[in-house]
């Protein structure tokens, strides 16, 4: 995770936030290199935490099993979630 101040704050009518905490995620496998961050949003249900944990349970399972799937559906499963999150942000006009 990566925490990145905001200069003063950053304020809509939810509430105002004064740092943008990242999830990072690097994932390495056979010479190439993928690379992607996520923020997490708690209006969703959504934590840090809960994110960072189920990246490192899939990474873990992955290496267990010598097996990407483990891996690959939990990527899925996120990629999934920001798409739904982007097509219902999409449907109410941008706002919210």
């Amino acid at each position: 995770m990566e925490r990145w101040p905001i200069a003063g704050s950053f304020t809509i009518s939810r509430g105002a936030k004064t740092e943008a905490v990242t999830v990072v995620a690097e994932v390495s496998y056979r010479g190439h290199t993928g690379r992607g961050e996520c923020v997490p949003y708690p209006r969703y249900g959504e934590t840090p935490e809960a994110t960072l944990a189920a990246l490192q349970g899939g990474l873990l399972l992955t290496q267990l099993q010598r097996d990407t799937r483990p891996l690959e559906v939990t990527l899925d499963t996120m990629l999934d979630r920001v798409q739904t999150l982007t097509t219902e942000w999409s449907r109410s006009g941008g706002s919210g």
